[in-house]
C-alpha cells in the first residue's frame, strides 16, 4: 500500500462550511438596512411636519401679526 504525499489542507473544511458561520453577519446587515429604513422614514416624516409648521407660522404672521413672511 503507497503512502499519500498529499497534505491535508485546513481550509478544505472550512470551504464546505463558509455559509454556515456567515448568517450571523447576514443577519446583522439584514437588521441594520432595516433599521436604516425605518431611520429614512422617520426622517422624512419630521421634514414634512417641519415644512408643515413653518407654512403655518408664516401665514399666522401674515394674517394676523400684520407682518411679513418669515422668509420674506
Amino acid at each position: 500500500m503507497a503512502q499519500s504525499t498529499r497534505k491535508p489542507s485546513a481550509d478544505a473544511g472550512a470551504s464546505v462550511l463558509y455559509p454556515l458561520g456567515m448568517w450571523p453577519v447576514m443577519l446583522a446587515e439584514s437588521c441594520v438596512r432595516v433599521q436604516q429604513l425605518q431611520w429614512d422614514a422617520l426622517s422624512a416624516w419630521q421634514q414634512s411636519f417641519a415644512v408643515f409648521n413653518k407654512d403655518f407660522w408664516e401665514q399666522w404672521a401674515c394674517r394676523y401679526a400684520g407682518g411679513l413672511p418669515i422668509d420674506a
